[in-house]
């Protein structure tokens, strides 16, 4: 084993942690099985997981008593019997936590389903669900990221989480966590997430406030330095039409209103957004190695787990909605519990253990972790691995880097929409805008329509 987190193991992690000179890029495959249907092969963002499987997680820093309060296991304290998980990706990461809470937890076993459509068909997975849970069936617990959970919140399919978790903000990134609230109640809690910032170059270090950036914000730097490019690429390219989807999904709430299953996008609003950015269309294409470009942009994990090797995160700030919100992502693992469960009380326990520092400070996790003291164990974990390797960086400040990003997290308050379905069908009229075969007016006309036809489903 010591071989293998030595020779195979540490290496990869390490060059995803700390994007290390040499190393290739991060396989992205995990194989996903669809229960109904067929085995089927699926690529995942979790797209490490199987390769951390055997890495021993970092030890935990709650007592005795505190793991007791997060998993009871006195005689009669705890719920006992069997459930079942789905989840849309095959995850090693709950296979893990229900083989820990199995063993800590006599007369209790947790079935993990997985149930993603063969094809990818995201809608058709959306339809499994909603026929399963309509007719007082399913599985216990249900992953719903990447669905519309408020539709089945809507009819009463999903149990109010807020009767059997307490949450606090010492313990958990709660602008994350309240991001999920929905009509005041708490239907979904995420595992984890990751968020995009910027970082000014050194040349505009004083130039431009180093501050939470909206697309208005990025066009008034396009117009002021008209031979730069806005950001170079940092990590990964984004053509003006992704940028227009991505823009339109950090204000998702202000064309969308999900509660009311209303729409409002064949409006100035969106058209103006459209133009912006053809306009500028030069300057907001990624900057290439050795061209001029104002800010850098990165997808951030966690302190000591970037897409990019961040060694300090001074002078970092958000990717931001129109109202200055911070806006972040979850690409998976969003437990919900189904409302028909016989076992109400076993699937919240799970789902606790699911939000632990025991777990969320497993490697198998793979983004940023929602509990704090997880995600900082964690992210220790990686750091003197690192160093053990002699692949850390001698600078680096953990405690300062754990303090700053924290920091930087507790301005995130927006989750970007990912809704499978919703994303395609905007991204198609928005590209069709930006491939030139329809115009802005016609793209908001088309888009209205759609979203009117999606809502009143």
């Amino acid at each position: 084993m010591k071989k293998f987190l030595r020779k195979v193991l540490l290496p990869g992690l390490l060059c995803a942690a700390f994007a290390l000179p040499g190393c290739a890029p991060a396989a992205q495959g995990v194989t996903a099985t669809d229960a109904r249907t067929s085995a089927v092969t699926e690529t995942s963002t979790e797209a490490t997981a199987s390769a951390v499987n055997s890495v021993t997680a970092p030890e935990t820093t709650g007592s005795a008593a505190d793991l007791d309060a997060i998993a009871p296991t006195a005689a009669g304290s705890a719920p006992i019997g069997e459930i079942s998980v789905t989840t849309i990706f095959e995850s090693e990461f709950l296979t893990l936590a229900a083989r820990k809470y199995e063993e800590s937890h006599s007369g209790t076993k947790i079935n993990i389903v997985s149930s993603y459509a063969a094809d990818r068909d995201m809608e058709k997975y959306s339809q499994i669900i909603n026929t399963e849970l309509m007719s007082g069936g399913g599985e216990d617990i249900i992953d719903v990221s990447r669905i519309s959970w408020d539709k089945l919140a809507d009819r009463g399919a999903l149990l109010d989480l807020n009767e059997f978790l307490d949450l606090t903000p010492e313990e958990y990134h709660m602008g994350v966590m309240d991001a999920y609230l929905y009509n005041g109640k708490r239907y979904v809690v995420p595992m984890c997430f990751h968020f995009t910032a910027y970082k000014l170059h050194d040349a505009y270090v004083g130039k431009e406030p180093a501050e939470d950036k909206a697309l208005t914000d990025l066009i008034a730097i396009a117009d002021k330095y008209p031979d730069a490019k806005v950001i170079d690429g940092g990590t990964h390219g984004m053509d003006p039409a992704q940028i227009a989807s991505e823009t339109f999904s950090l204000d998702f709430a202000e064309y969308i209103d999900l509660l009311n299953n209303t729409a409002d996008v064949n409006n100035e609003k969106f058209i103006r957004m459209l133009l912006d950015i053809q306009a500028r269309e030069g300057q907001f294409q990624y900057a290439e190695q050795g061209e001029d470009s104002v800010l850098s942009q990165y997808s951030l994990y966690g302190p000591a787990m970037s897409s990019a090797g961040i060694h300090s995160y001074d002078g970092f700030f958000l990717n931001a909605n129109e109202s200055g919100q911070g806006v972040f992502s979850t690409m998976w693992l969003e437990p919900a519990i189904n409302a028909n469960t016989q076992n109400p009380e076993l699937a919240a326990d799970f789902i606790r253990f699911l939000l632990s520092e025991e777990m969320q400070s497993s490697p198998e996790l793979m983004y940023a972790s929602v509990n704090k003291k997880g995600m900082a164990a964690l992210s220790r974990f990686l750091y003197e691995s690192s160093a053990a390797e002699g692949y850390a960086p001698e600078d680096y400040d953990f405690d300062k880097n754990v303090e700053a990003f924290n920091d930087i997290a507790s301005r995130l308050s927006v989750r970007e929409n990912r809704d499978t379905y919703l994303e395609g069908f905007i991204g198609e009229e928005i590209q069709k805008f930006f491939d030139g075969s329809q115009t802005a007016e016609r793209a908001a006309e088309n888009l209205q329509f759609r979203l009117n036809t999606y809502l009143q489903e």
